[in-house]
């Protein structure tokens, strides 16, 4: 006879649906626990037009001990944006999508419904943010970065990145155009 709960739930229960998901702002949130039959929601607020975010799952010390599959939803809770199964450090996971202005939301559930154990969830917003389109919102490259992914979101859009170019010894600006 089994006494005691096999898993703990975390202290963002109940967040098992967009009405109470928890809202995270870029980083990680660790403490987290899959328990059997159950899914984490989260809730991302973007300010900008358009927001593209890494979302993945790890165990917080760069290994993975469960096995979880992330999903990406729009503001309505019901449209996929993407999900992912095992893109991350297997059997962990990592998507890439996009967000409109506003909230999206993050499912993350075990790969299958007996699935339990603690994970921590990473997000990070990458490329562009709009808006980018004038010099005093220009988003800026870090010095040492490989660069900057942009996109052209509707029609008139344009973006401005500043570069800081310091020293004597001279550089290369690289401007590609079109599909990558």
């Amino acid at each position: 006879t089994c006494t005691g709960e096999l898993c703990a739930p975390d202290a963002n229960e109940d967040d098992d649906g967009t009405g109470d998901a928890t809202v995270v702002t870029p980083g990680s949130v660790g403490g987290l626990s899959i328990c059997p039959g159950d899914a984490d929601y989260f809730a991302i607020d973007t300010a900008a037009l358009v927001q593209t975010y890494r979302v993945s799952t790890s165990d917080g010390a760069g290994d993975c001990n469960v096995d979880t599959v992330v999903e990406m939803l729009a503001a309505d809770g019901t449209t996929s944006l993407g999900s992912d199964d095992d893109g991350g450090i297997a059997p962990c996971s990592a998507l890439v999508a996009t967000s409109a202005q506003g909230r999206a939301y993050v499912s993350v559930r075990g790969f299958d419904a007996e699935e339990l154990g603690a994970y921590t969830l990473d997000l990070a917003a990458l490329g562009e943010a709009e808006p980018n389109g004038t010099v005093d919102v220009a988003e800026s490259i870090a010095e040492g970065s490989f660069g900057a992914v942009g996109g052209i979101g509707q029609v008139g859009d344009v973006d401005l990145y500043e570069v800081v170019v310091t020293g004597t010894c001279g550089g290369l600006i690289q401007v590609t155009t079109g599909d990558a």
